[in-house]
């Protein structure tokens, strides 16, 4: 680009343009990055083999840390393909889905057909060539009798659009939702059936209209965003370990392609799953006690921000680099990141925040850590010992598999206060930014009382 705005508020706003933690980097983006860190174990190049390399299906999932740049990478693999010649539709579970809700291996079916419907329908204009999952649906839950005591969904109301009526009771209704699961449980293979035969149609819609040699695929992102309460005790965290462990027969749909994402703590709980992939923090420190600079991690984030500043904005922002080219503030914001992209834009937006005449100073980026240190806080006396552990450690043991216990690690996860890394085999360890925090709970809470 060219110059950078004079102005320095003019500049600042610039700058926060470029740096919101929710959106979504499309590979063709100029603030794009690639993935260059470990590329032997790249989650989103194996699921693109895998896809390229099997003629007719596939059932890939995805996983990752809210934040590790997950839809980044799968508007990646949908770049791929596309330039290979795929069809593919992207779906967003969030759109079907009350995220504290369990969900059963029907009502994930029938939310899977409705989003590749609506993304047919969107996204492809497809919507005159074929009656919506939705209506289908509808009508043939009224051929088979199904009621719903309660809900009108009656398939021939005039000027009424009844799977809008469905789709819209499934997204905001609990009691529509527990009462259509409860009719469905008793029909499982007949919902598969129907499912299944929906696909075997959308498909066929597809080659018809587009010509494609290769099987569609279709990415359904934002699953793992489905998570446990307090009140809900682990219930959505066993419906979905059921999908993965025991429906993969279900989800493997004839001629179709599919990738799903699913939320990081499930390889906790489930064993030998090779079609789970994982996308991981950015190793920044060295699996020992030490905890030595890891150095392909720091260079990968210094050029995020690169990216985000440019090197004059850099040179303006923090100061001019000394040496090659390292800015010693940004280093410091990028070890207190812990590895996770969100955190680090996060941090960043919280510096340009603090910062009066620039350069900004080490006191401004030392407030923004602080800051977003306390967001972690406060932490409980039981997740500090667990943390503890793994900070000894550096491995989850998980003393078992009681729903309790999967939700108390998956907020962790969740909150990152816990991280999952790669070095060769997979670690564990606590976010740097609260390592300090959590030995100072313990300390204080487990030290012999005097007598």
């Amino acid at each position: 680009m060219g110059s950078l705005p004079a102005d320095t508020t003019t500049f600042l706003k610039w700058l926060k343009s470029r740096l919101r933690p929710e959106a979504t980097v499309n590979p063709n983006d100029d603030l794009y990055v690639p993935v260059s860190v470990d590329p032997d174990h790249d989650p989103v190049s194996l699921i693109y083999k895998d896809i390229t390399l099997t003629n007719e299906s596939s059932l890939n999932f995805l996983s990752g840390f809210n934040g590790s740049g997950k839809s980044s990478q799968l508007l990646r693999l949908r770049n791929d393909l596309n330039a290979k010649g795929y069809f593919v539709a992207l779906g967003n579970a969030l759109d079907y889905f009350l995220p504290t809700q369990p969900v059963s291996i029907e009502l994930f079916l029938i939310s899977l057909a409705g989003a590749f419907s609506d993304a047919l329908e969107k996204d492809h204009k497809l919507q005159a060539a074929y009656e919506s999952y939705w209506k289908r649906f509808v009508h043939w839950l009224t051929e088979t009798k199904v009621e719903l005591n309660g809900f009108d969904l009656k398939a021939n109301i005039p000027q009424t659009d009844v799977g809008l009526t469905f789709k819209t009771l499934l997204k905001e209704n609990p009691s529509f939702i527990q009462k259509l699961q409860e009719q469905m449980s008793h029909r499982p293979k007949e919902l598969r059936d129907q499912v299944h035969g929906f696909f075997k149609d959308a498909v066929a819609l597809v080659r018809d209209k587009y010509g494609a040699q290769f099987s569609p695929v279709f990415i359904f992102d934002q699953f793992e965003h489905l998570h446990d309460t307090t009140n809900t005790g682990g219930s959505v965290a066993e419906s979905i370990i059921t999908i993965v462990s025991n429906h993969q027969q279900d989800l493997a749909i004839a001629g179709q392609h599919m990738v799903i994402t699913m939320p990081p703590w499930l390889k906790l709980v489930t064993k030998n799953l090779p079609n789970v992939r994982f996308i991981y923090s950015v190793k920044l420190w060295g699996n020992t006690d030490k905890r030595p600079v890891q150095r392909a991690g720091q260079d990968f984030l210094r050029e995020v921000v690169r990216k985000r500043f440019t090197e004059e904005g850099l040179d303006r922002f923090f100061g001019r680099a000394k040496g090659k080219k390292v800015h010693p503030l940004v280093d410091l914001l990028i070890q207190a990141s812990g590895g996770h992209l969100r955190d680090l834009i996060v941090l960043l937006n919280e510096t340009i925040l603090r910062s009066g005449d620039l350069p900004v100073t080490k006191k401004q980026v030392t407030a923004a850590i602080d800051h977003h240190r306390n967001s972690f806080l406060p932490i409980s006396l039981a997740q500090a010992r667990c943390l503890g552990e793994i900070d000894r450690h550096r491995m989850c043991a998980l003393p078992d598999n009681k729903p309790e216990t999967i939700y108390n690690i998956t907020h962790l996860l969740n909150s990152h206060c816990a991280l999952i890394l790669r070095n060769g085999g997979e670690w564990f360890d606590v976010h740097p930014i609260i390592r300090d925090t959590v030995k100072s709970i313990l300390r204080s809470y487990e030290q012999p009382a005097e007598v």
